[in-house]
């Protein structure tokens, strides 16, 4: 969305990513102009995926993971 809160879009969302259960920890790799985020509902989603910024490419970046909540992006 823009900084005045208008042209709100989804860019996480069942259309875009068919499996989806929970984001969460979303995080945005500005430099990168990437978006990365944990999808963590079921136990059996325990994962981390990233797309671009629009929400397209989605890819799995990590699984296999025991709940997690979160993430962060460092330098």
């Amino acid at each position: 969305m823009k900084v005045d809160g208008t042209g709100v879009e989804d860019v996480i969302n069942q259309a875009r990513s068919p499996n989806l259960s929970t984001p969460l920890g979303v995080t945005v790799d500005v430099q990168g102009r990437q978006l990365y985020y944990v999808d963590g509902g079921t136990g059996m989603l325990d994962i981390i995926r990233r797309s671009q910024l629009d929400g397209s490419d989605i890819r799995p970046i990590v699984d296999g993971l025991s709940s997690p909540r979160g993430l962060t992006i460092g330098d």
